[in-house]
């Protein structure tokens, strides 16, 4: 009686390195590999959507964070040419309608010292004329004024304000206030 332990030697025959990696080599000719299967190309969709209204919200709120943040700036630079006595410089700034008269005239009220701000007046008036140049694009993007417009402020006006949406300028609760 033969052993239950021993193989028959014709059935020993080991694969050879290339009968192995043979199947391999086929599938990876297919194209259809795990990595790119259909699965992935699902879930690349999603992000893909997920992106472009993530894009489509930014692109409708950006204005009120961003005039937030100007305002800190325009904050800083009307205090520091003020405290400087540069009155025309200050003049475009006050005009651009990024204050109201009341905030315009609690800033005027201010005392202290606001050089810290700026190092140079040149820096605070460059900062100044950014921010005027902002509010600018503002009221151009508001009165659908395309020709006066940069690129994003053209993609905004396409998307929204042509199609009858009007787009927020600024939210109370995300300005500073000027106390």
């Amino acid at each position: 009686m033969a052993s239950l332990f021993k193989k028959d030697p014709a059935a020993e025959h080991e694969p050879s390195v290339y009968d192995r990696i043979g199947p391999e080599i086929a599938h990876l000719k297919k194209g259809a590999n795990v990595r790119h299967g259909p699965a992935a190309r699902k879930r690349l969709g999603g992000w893909v959507l997920l992106l472009f209204i993530l894009g489509l919200v930014w692109l409708y709120i950006m204005d009120p964070v961003l005039y937030s943040l100007r305002k800190v700036e325009a904050i800083h630079v009307y205090l520091y040419l003020h405290s400087r006595d540069s009155d025309a410089a200050i003049k475009p700034l006050a005009e651009s309608r990024m204050f109201t008269s009341m905030e315009i005239s609690g800033l005027n009220q201010k005392q202290g010292s606001f050089d810290s701000y700026f190092s140079n007046p040149k820096d605070a008036e460059d900062k100044a004329a950014g921010i005027v140049s902002y509010m600018n694009g503002v009221r151009a993007l508001q009165a659908g004024d395309y020709k006066q417009l940069d690129t994003v402020g053209k993609i905004r006006c396409i998307l929204f304000i042509r199609n009858g949406i009007p787009v927020p300028t600024s939210w109370d609760f995300l300005n500073p206030s000027i106390d």
